[in-house]
């Protein structure tokens, strides 16, 4: 799941800005409940004040909403992401494109798994401008790849602003609620777990 993560990012740079405000809200939830160890270091004027002061102890006494907050925080960025996807459905034009090229890699990590990155080029027309967009996506060897497959020579339904046609995606529900849909995934395990924490907490102490 992290490597399909990975590969769509690289494929829309519109979601750094959402995802990068997303991860540095949660490592900065994660760092608060570390002031404590780290305020010796840092020296004694930050320890004494006030707001920094009350959030740490906070964190320290409620370390269940780390994970709501994560889950919360991934759960804006998901629907942050949902702004092209939306924009795309509501004034989007119709073209019909197809797959002029497959290109796949391998890789080898340190376990000796084999993956294999399987890259399409989508070839549409916006208007008199022929427009190419690339699409990714990896499976370990041996397995089936699930969604975001495509073969050389397959036609697809695209959809493209027709102010900015470099905005396009593949009209189907992956290609264009793929990303917002993992994201929200992870959003929604992570508040899980903090349910579930927060349920044993209760019955331990009833």
């Amino acid at each position: 799941m992290l490597e399909e993560i990975g590969l769509w990012l690289q494929e829309s740079p519109d979601a750094w800005l959402p995802l990068g405000i997303v991860g540095i809200l949660c490592l900065l939830v994660a760092i608060v409940p570390l002031v404590r160890p780290l305020r010796r270091r840092i020296g004694q004027w930050f320890h004494e004040i006030p707001l920094i002061k009350r959030i740490g102890q906070w964190f320290q006494e409620n370390p269940q909403t780390i994970p709501l907050g994560i889950g919360v925080l991934c759960l804006l960025g998901a629907v942050a992401l949902l702004a092209n996807p939306v924009r795309l459905l509501m004034h989007g034009k119709n073209a019909d494109g197809v797959v002029t090229a497959v290109v796949e890699s391998t890789s080898r990590d340190e376990t000796g798994k084999t993956t294999i990155r399987s890259t399409a080029t989508i070839r549409f027309k916006a208007g008199d401008r022929n427009m190419e967009i690339q699409r990714s996506t990896s499976r370990e060897s041996g397995s089936t790849c699930i969604a975001g497959c495509y073969s050389k020579g397959e036609r697809l339904k695209m959809l493209y602003l027709a102010d900015d046609p470099e905005i396009a995606e593949v009209k189907s529900f992956v290609g264009l609620f793929g990303g917002p849909l993992v994201l929200g995934l992870i959003g929604a395990m992570a508040i899980f777990f903090w349910r579930l924490w927060r349920s044993e907490r209760s019955a331990s102490k009833a």
